[in-house]
């Protein structure tokens, strides 16, 4: 092995973990040389063979616990972060707590093909999730520093709410970060955008159905059912596996996004500030209005889209394009407030 040349070296390297990778660098100087020098061109290679991955074109967020830190794009620590991310999709896509791949939400009874098929895509949702989140290292102003994760142990960023410098330096919310967030959903096609809606709907109706008896009476249970979706498309498998993961300080990070998720929300509905943002499901229903030409009934016309892609159906909707706009802003809210288990 010795003798390899340099692009041998490099070929090996790009079907490896990082690990492995880190290893083969300890066997001579040159070896060490090569991966050092190209670590760029195998980093952006192995995330290439992740499959579903959706590679990003800049930095992304580490995954740890009550932290996320800025990984530079084309490094091994972004492989890395890959590689963790994959295997923590792989989990949550096996949970008991997540759809029902055999017999999911909307759909009929599928054969082995059709659950490949519904797999892969919602894998891809997730890894777009994913991206999502790593938006906010990407762009002026939205970056959070990695101080800013250590109050998230604490109770500051709750009591601190009302304060505008502690509102926008919070790293679960980061209002700032929302409007390029919202952008990058406005330009995802429709097969992403049905998939993702799909997606968080049905999660929100699971959570809802696991707690009927603790949320029963609980005035905010429909605003906690929105804010799991808000959190499930704004962190992506960070949240959702620290939510389903048999783990104590895990749970207790997925309970502290819940929580200030809600008290962004409870704000945005009161207008406790001038500059609150919407949230990303509104983006994602307003796009996906937008695709299928069509002003209500989105998540019925999400089911139809879902099946074509699965089934291969060729369902269609009626045309509600001469629908008022008051008319289709009000079912827009109902959107929100009813998600499907069905």
């Amino acid at each position: 092995m010795v003798s390899l040349c340099a692009e041998d070296v490099l070929a090996i390297a790009e079907h490896m973990d990082v690990k492995s990778i880190l290893a083969l660098k300890l066997v001579n100087k040159t070896f060490a040389a090569i991966i050092t020098y190209y670590e760029r061109s195998i980093s952006i290679a192995r995330s290439a063979r992740l499959r579903n991955c959706v590679t990003p074109s800049g930095n992304v967020l580490s995954s740890e616990l009550f932290l996320r830190r800025n990984l530079g794009f084309g490094t091994f620590k972004m492989v890395r972060e890959f590689e963790i991310r994959d295997d923590r999709i792989e989990y949550i896509l096996q949970h008991r707590s997540f759809i029902n791949i055999a017999s999911p939400p909307g759909l009929q009874q599928l054969n082995g093909a059709q659950q490949d098929h519904l797999r892969s895509l919602l894998k891809r949702s997730l890894w777009i999730c994913d991206w999502i989140a790593d938006i906010a290292v990407n762009k002026p102003g939205a970056k959070v520093q990695e101080g800013a994760y250590k109050p998230l142990r604490t109770r500051f960023y709750e009591k601190g709410n009302e304060l505008e410098g502690f509102r926008l330096m919070n790293p679960v919310t980061n209002p700032r970060a929302r409007p390029y967030q919202r952008d990058y959903i406005q330009g995802l096609p429709l097969e992403d955008i049905a998939m993702m809606y799909y997606l968080a709907n049905a999660l929100s109706a699971i959570f809802l159905q696991e707690r009927a008896g603790s949320l029963e009476s609980d005035p905010t249970r429909q605003e906690q059912a929105t804010v799991f979706e808000e959190s499930v498309l704004r962190h992506g498998s960070w949240f959702l596996w620290a939510h389903l993961i048999n783990d104590a300080q895990w749970q207790s990070l997925a309970a502290k996004i819940g929580r200030l998720g809600l008290l962004e929300l409870l704000d945005y509905e009161t207008g406790a500030h001038d500059d609150d943002q919407p949230g990303l499901k509104q983006a994602l229903i307003r796009r996906f209005r937008e695709l299928v030409g069509s002003k209500k009934n989105s998540l019925e016309k999400v089911h139809i889209v879902v099946r074509r892609m699965i089934l291969g159906t060729d369902e269609t909707w009626d045309d509600d394009s001469d629908v008022d706009d008051t008319e289709a802003e009000e079912e827009e809210e109902d959107d929100d407030a009813d998600p499907f288990f069905q």
